[in-house]
C-alpha cells in the first residue's frame, strides 16, 4: 500500500459514505416493495417469471447490504482480510 496517498478528511468520508448509505438505502426500499408485493399477491407466485425475478430482486438486496458494509468498514477502520475475504466470496456467490 502506497502511504504517500491522500486520505479524505473527515468531511469527505462522511459525504461519501452518507450519499452511498442514502442510494443503496433507497434501493433497498424500492425492492423491499417488490418483495412484500410479490408476498401478498398469489398470482405472483404462481408465474416461473416473477419467481426468478423475485430471486433476482432478493440476491440484489443481498449484494447491496454486504458491499455497504464493506465499503462502511474500510472507511471506519482496518478490517483485516478475513472479513473482507468473507464478503468477496458470498458477493462473488450471490452474483452469479
Amino acid at each position: 500500500m502506497n502511504s504517500s496517498r491522500r486520505f479524505d478528511s473527515y468531511n469527505e468520508a462522511f459525504t461519501k459514505n452518507f450519499i452511498i448509505f442514502v442510494l443503496v438505502f433507497t434501493i433497498i426500499c424500492i425492492n423491499g416493495a417488490f418483495v412484500y408485493t410479490y408476498f401478498k399477491s398469489k398470482d405472483f407466485q404462481r408465474d416461473p417469471r416473477y419467481v426468478l425475478y423475485i430471486h433476482l430482486v432478493i440476491n440484489d438486496m443481498i449484494m447491496l447490504t454486504l458491499s455497504l458494509g464493506l465499503v462502511i468498514a474500510t472507511y471506519t477502520g482496518n478490517p483485516g482480510f478475513i472479513p473482507c475475504w468473507i464478503m468477496l466470496v458470498v458477493l462473488i456467490t450471490t452474483n452469479r
